[in-house]
């Protein structure tokens, strides 16, 4: 399996953009004028277990807009992948709550393997604040989360994510797109 790592993906203004639209950063007196939506799951890939949660927001899916007014915040994500927002199959924010020890989420696929797609999806996953989570593929390679750092594989590999144990909160953008 393949797993292309681009640190520094975005320009610093990108990123900066991004930190404080998911209030990441110090923003005066301590107040978001406009909080991101994120919703609770109670299980993380299917898996019904006590301390298997997370937050997401769907953006878009199915190759359509669920969010209209949050898509342009993911827009130069899309614009960097250099690809149509009509080849974007989905774009979903996750946030991962601390946890006191690291949480190994249930291994899935974004996508199956369709017959009717020439070639598999691409899964961008973008970490967008740094901990000491990571994403493991096959069970055997992980990949560190790190700011601004983008990890570039198909969505039919096997993978998993992990809760962070040092900060808060782990953040990861998941846009998932047909390159040809």
């Amino acid at each position: 399996m393949k797993i292309d790592i681009v640190d520094d993906f975005l320009t610093d203004y990108q990123h900066q953009s991004l930190l404080r639209t998911f209030a990441l950063t110090d923003v005066p007196h301590g107040i978001v004028s406009n909080p991101f939506p994120w919703y609770f799951y109670d299980n993380v890939n299917g898996e019904e277990r006590l301390g298997n949660y997370y937050f997401n927001s769907i953006i878009l899916d199915g190759y359509k807009i669920r969010n209209p007014s949050w898509l342009p915040v993911f827009i130069p994500l899309v614009s960097k992948l250099n690809v149509p927002l009509e080849a974007v199959g989905r774009i979903k924010a996750n946030l991962y709550p601390r946890t006191q020890w690291r949480v190994h989420h249930k291994s899935h696929v974004d996508y199956l393997n369709d017959s009717k797609q020439i070639h598999p999806l691409t899964t961008c996953l973008y970490y967008l604040n740094g901990s000491n989570r990571v994403t493991v593929f096959d069970g055997k390679r992980e990949v560190k989360s790190k700011p601004n750092r983008a990890i570039f594989f198909e969505g039919i590999h096997r993978h998993h994510s992990t809760t962070p144990t040092d900060v808060n909160c782990g953040i990861s953008i998941n846009i998932d797109y047909n390159k040809s």
